[in-house]
């Protein structure tokens, strides 16, 4: 199987490639800034787990670790290795490391359903491979700054507004981190 390496402020620039992937794979909008995410590691309880085969790094996942549930925010693979499998390898080990606790596992990804969007087609094979993989859509929904989430599940029990409630406040913490993060400069 896959090297792990768990991320954390002590080892977060050791392997350049973790964030120029981070900083890369998703949009702006999207992304806590690298330094941020890093200082929230440990006082929100994330894994942020990055996977090398031999001494190659493949790629990483982010997950938030709540009460009620594991919240993945990001999962990518290096560019040069996208289209082999990977992706899928990933997803089906973080489902089997996040969903043995009893909590589900839950994420985002931008909806396909959003027509006008300019990255449609990349939304669309993301959403599309979540749902080859296990996942499933909520049927819930939210929107941030005019681009529409659509919640992700790996569990068959319904999604709830505690659920979301959790997830909002999660949210609200990494954003005031940046906030505070802002005033400090």
């Amino acid at each position: 199987m896959y090297k792990t390496v768990q991320i954390n402020s002590s080892n977060a620039n050791d392997d350049k490639e973790i964030r120029e992937l981070y900083e890369t794979s998703f949009p702006d909008i999207e992304r806590i800034p690298y330094d941020q995410l890093i200082n929230l590691i440990g006082p929100m309880n994330i894994d942020f787990t990055a996977f090398y085969e031999g001494e190659n790094f493949i790629g990483f996942w982010v997950v938030n670790r709540l009460k009620r549930l594991n919240y993945g925010l990001f999962l990518a693979v290096s560019e040069k290795l996208r289209g082999k499998g990977i992706g899928q390898k990933l997803i089906t080990l973080m489902i089997d490391t996040y969903t043995k606790e009893e909590k589900p596992l839950l994420g985002e990804v931008e909806s396909p359903s959003q027509l006008e969007a300019p990255n449609i087609d990349i939304r669309k094979r993301r959403y599309n491979f979540y749902m080859r993989n296990n996942v499933k859509d909520t049927g819930r929904s939210y929107t941030y700054k005019g681009v529409l989430y659509n919640i992700l599940t790996t569990s068959s029990r319904p999604f709830t507004q505690e659920d979301f409630d959790e997830i909002a406040d999660s949210f609200k913490r990494i954003l005031e981190s940046g906030d505070k993060n802002k005033e400090s400069k």
